[in-house]
């Protein structure tokens, strides 16, 4: 385990809120699990429905763009705005 010394007053506090600092896979499991659930129910359809729709259309934009989209690029393709989706995540 690392151990990084932290100073007596910090001048900053940053957050690494899409896993490029640090990875926690629990974090990003509950952030997509949260977006695709409010997605449903702006759609009014049930979450498994929603998780497949989600799969199917970012597999499509991978085909088509030749690279594996973002969930928020993702939810674009499906109408939803990116300001929206991170709302989401608060």
């Amino acid at each position: 385990m690392k151990t990084f010394l932290q100073p007596e007053k910090p001048h900053a506090l940053l957050f690494d809120i899409d896993n490029t600092l640090y990875r926690n896979d629990e974090y990003i499991r509950t952030q997509v699990d949260g977006q695709i659930r409010r997605f449903c129910e702006l759609r009014g359809i049930d979450p498994l429905e929603g998780e497949t729709l989600v799969r199917q259309t970012k597999a499509e934009l991978e085909r088509v763009e030749g690279r594996q989209p973002s969930l928020a690029n993702t939810l674009v393709a499906l109408g939803v705005p990116i300001a929206d989706s991170i709302q989401w995540r608060l």
